[in-house]
């Protein structure tokens, strides 16, 4: 077969969203009322690094019983219309809400507004943070910690720092696990604590003034030391199902400390008991006492912050864009738990059902006989899916095709693409269908002589 013609790709370097960068407010407790000065530092930020290009902030509100953003200030990925940030000439940016948050994303009376909510994008749109939240106060008493944030991970032995800041008071106290650690009439806490527990724990700040009470509560985790044990020659990066009831997960992070599993099986809680193996660059762990057959959705929670789907699965649920796939084209999808966690997760199922193929016999057609159609299942048929390409295979046949060249159908980022923005490269894109009516395809296009 001639080569008739050649691609010529450029690919967008896809940065993936991690943590929530380093936001800091003057004033510290911003109400509805207040000028607010927004300090973002870039070099605290994974996800955009010692950023220096313009920076432009995607922003609106959440408001009491509403979970939606409310009140966006212009249109996604219109910087023109979009408030630029000041490049403060050291790695940090500044935003001014002025003259106040009510009046600057005109709120409504009787709104409640809870938080400011913000993604900040480079001028291209090529870079971007995850979703960034900066709570607003009610006027009069109120208390917060600064550190830790809630659910962080300290390593068992290593000492914890704890900030706590009032807006005013007569007395501000301190409980660790319900037991008290510090009292004082200052606006003020700040000190260090050695966990000697692993597990979950929970710290409590209140304030009072007058008639006044304030709380605010964190809980930290503290991790057991990372077990070292060798890994199982046989196992292999991803997902290995051992049996019906059982799975090893196997993932290669060099330079990370530890790795914990979360999921369905756990609750999505961060445990010991889910602290991954390491052997050398690779982490591993072995789950028992699985249900056969269920769906499980998990991901790898890295050094406490990251969490990333295994690279290597066959099948991914998207927070953004599984919403968009009919029952149609994806019957009884599993449901992202966008309660437990963030970011693209994975899914594993034990006790599967063997697809059976009837093409044992089939035999590709020379490299010179080759009639070969490039197909792009979203704009070849109205459904856009694979099953509707497999029932239109007569026509193709007519024509006297004998290969058919799928444009890239594993996931890609969003539900409409060209394919070459690949993110997960083992698992078909659902946007298109289930993995069965891919093989459903395959197995009826080679029934016809097409490779």
């Amino acid at each position: 077969m001639k080569k008739l013609y050649t691609y010529f790709l450029s690919f967008l370097l896809l940065i993936p969203s991690i943590g929530f960068g380093q936001i800091t407010t003057v004033p510290e407790f911003p109400d509805v009322n207040s000028e607010i000065t927004i300090t973002f530092d870039s070099s605290l930020e994974s996800s955009l690094g010692a950023f220096t290009d313009d920076l432009y902030a995607h922003t609106g509100v959440l408001i009491e019983g509403n979970t939606e953003w409310q009140h966006v200030i212009g249109t996604w990925g219109e910087n023109t219309s979009q408030p630029q940030l000041t490049n403060n000439g050291d790695g940090t940016y500044s935003l001014v809400i002025t003259p106040n948050i009510t009046d600057y994303y005109s709120i409504s009376s009787g709104e409640v507004v809870t938080d400011i909510a913000l993604v900040l994008r480079s001028s291209d749109g090529s870079q971007q943070t995850s979703d960034l939240f900066i709570t607003i106060y009610q006027e009069g008493l109120n208390v917060s910690f600064s550190e830790p944030s809630n659910n962080q991970v300290v390593a068992l032995g290593d000492s914890l720092a704890i900030e706590v800041n009032a807006t005013e008071n007569e007395n501000l106290s301190l409980y660790v696990d319900g037991t008290l650690e510090e009292n004082t009439t200052l606006t003020e806490i700040s000190t260090k604590i050695l966990p000697t527990e692993t597990g979950y724990h929970q710290l409590v700040a209140i304030a009072t003034a007058g008639t006044e009470e304030a709380r605010d509560t964190v809980q930290f985790f503290v991790r057991a030391n990372t077990p070292t044990a060798t890994k199982d020659s046989n196992i292999k990066d991803g997902i290995n199902y051992i049996n019906d009831t059982s799975v090893t997960l196997s993932i290669y992070a060099p330079e990370k400390e530890y790795i914990f599993v979360i999921g369905d099986f756990n609750d999505w809680e961060i445990d010991n008991s889910y602290l991954m193996n390491q052997d050398g660059d690779y982490f591993w762990i072995t789950l028992d006492d699985l249900t056969a057959g269920q769906e499980y959705i998990f991901q790898y929670l890295i050094d406490g912050d990251i969490r990333i789907a295994d690279p290597y699965a066959d099948k991914v649920l998207d927070p953004d864009n599984d919403q968009y796939i009919s029952d149609t084209t994806y019957p009884d999808l599993i449901s992202y738990p966008s309660d437990k966690t963030t970011e693209i997760a994975s899914v594993f199922q034990t006790a599967q059902t063997d697809y059976t193929w009837s093409d044992s016999d089939f035999a590709a057609p020379e490299k010179e006989d080759l009639v070969v159609y490039e197909l792009h299942v979203r704009d070849f048929t109205e459904a856009g899916n694979i099953k509707t390409v497999t029932d239109t295979l007569d026509y193709l046949q007519r024509l006297g095709v004998n290969a058919i060249e799928l444009m890239p159908f594993n996931e890609f980022e969003g539900n409409s693409s060209w394919g070459y923005n690949p993110s997960f490269y083992f698992a078909p894109d659902k946007a298109y269908g289930t993995k069965t009516d891919y093989k459903d395809f395959v197995d009826e296009c080679h029934s016809r002589g097409i490779a």
